[in-house]
């Protein structure tokens, strides 16, 4: 009963509030956005908004992802989120590193993103250069009868970048006149090249625009990504570093069993999950290798990473391992991988092989 009593008292205490907040406060709160946004965008008043965000879709993103990353690096500092002080590492995004804080902030989950800001409650300090544009723009509206706080007006521009994105490539895809999911994936890739996951939330309303059926979003995700590779490898184009820096894990991995079946290896691939330290077994000439891959961005792949692919080669009964990355190894890992006879393709390797068997 002592324990019970315990485990109720903490639920209590740390779970039910966060439940409380989430569905009676910010779930309506974020509905009522949508819906005075969905309202908004047939005023005249709209214009005003649907300029501002045009002439500095970038600089908003970069002003969201100023304040998401000030208000988790404080949350770390203050040991409100010892999730995110775990995880931070640093990764690739796009063609620059920076600190990526956890997975608590997700560009891509609009609901996710609004309930940050009201949570958080956004801070207009004048770090960034656009706050005072964008309070300039909060006046101007205010002014056309529409009143907005910091936290609405914000929630206001992210809504319609998001808009903006589904109006660009809704109007693209028509020109297309796809008719199955097939097509309209192949469409959004058309459209948008590499950069089909920053439109991802926009594709999808456009998918249920036109009642085409899909099990799951990270279903839809993972045949994009499939497709994406598949029409680079088909078309003759010569993949360069930079392609595969933007490419997900799992897009690498497949990629990876491309060049190896090139290098005249048979590939296997593992299962997505309990791979057992192996995202590949490979044969050739009677020898069965197991290859690890490390899409890394800055961060050099470390020691842990030699003891797993050691383990896969018990597990898998090989005669090798190698660890292939987009970036390169700490000291101590190029030891170790030498003492245990396991072979390491860093950044500037992969590149030599992709020219010459690519």
């Amino acid at each position: 009963m002592g324990v019970l009593f315990i485990i109720i008292l903490l639920l209590g205490i740390f779970v039910l509030p966060t439940v409380f907040k989430h569905y009676l406060i910010y779930n309506p709160l974020i509905k009522r956005i949508k819906k005075e946004f969905n309202q908004f965008i047939k005023s005249e008043a709209h214009l005003y908004l649907t300029n501002f965000v045009k002439k500095y879709a970038i600089e908003i993103e970069s002003f969201i992802d100023f304040e998401a990353r000030s208000k988790m690096h404080k949350r770390i500092d203050s040991g409100r989120s010892p999730k995110a002080r775990a995880n931070a590492k640093y990764t690739r995004k796009g063609s620059w590193c920076h600190e990526e804080i956890g997975r608590e902030f997700d560009s891509r989950d609009i609901d996710g993103i609004l309930y940050w800001v009201f949570s958080e409650k956004i801070s207009f300090s004048l770090e960034h250069g656009i706050v005072t544009d964008i309070q300039n723009l909060a006046e101007i509206l205010k002014r056309k009868g529409f009143h907005f706080d910091d936290d609405e007006i914000v929630s206001f521009l992210i809504l319609e970048l998001e808009y903006q994105k589904y109006i660009e490539i809704k109007e693209k895809m028509e020109l297309k006149r796809p008719k199955n999911l097939e097509e309209f994936i192949n469409g959004l890739i058309d459209t948008c090249g590499s950069n089909w996951l920053k439109y991802i939330d926009a594709f999808i309303r456009i998918l249920n625009d036109n009642k085409m059926e899909f099990k799951r979003e990270e279903n839809i995700e993972k045949e994009i990504e499939i497709k994406n590779l598949e029409n680079k490898l088909n078309s003759g184009h010569t993949l360069t570093m930079e392609d595969i820096d933007i490419m997900t894990g799992y897009e690498f991995e497949k990629f990876l069993k491309n060049l190896f079946e090139k290098m005249g290896y048979a590939v296997e691939e593992t299962k997505l999950s309990g791979d057992q330290g192996a995202d590949l077994v490979i044969h050739k000439f009677g020898e069965k290798l197991v290859v690890q891959a490390k899409r890394y961005g800055c961060e050099k792949v470390s020691n842990s990473a030699i003891q797993e692919v050691v383990a896969a080669i018990r597990y898998y009964n090989s005669n090798k391992g190698t660890v292939v990355t987009t970036s390169t190894f700490t000291k101590s890992a190029i030891e170790l991988a030498r003492s245990n006879g396991v072979d390491l393709i860093d950044r500037t390797k992969l590149d030599e092989l992709i020219h010459h068997y690519l």
